[in-house]
């Protein structure tokens, strides 16, 4: 899967979904699972990225 370099919060959130479905599956080999949680690690920091982006940007406007 090629990884893109920018995603919205919309996206990565999407991404993070599938992976959480995908291990939770049955029919998924124990051998994917590593890479899996490392490309939700990183959708997560973008996540937290994001929110702390909206979270100054509102801080601002206080």
């Amino acid at each position: 899967m090629a990884k893109k370099t920018e995603f919205s919060f919309n996206e990565a959130m999407e991404e993070l979904k599938s992976i959480l479905t995908r291990i939770e599956s049955e029919d998924l080999e124990i051998d994917a699972i590593p890479a899996l949680i490392n490309r939700a690690k990183e959708l997560q920091i973008i996540c937290q990225e994001k929110l702390t982006q909206l979270q100054l940007i509102i801080d601002d406007d206080k």
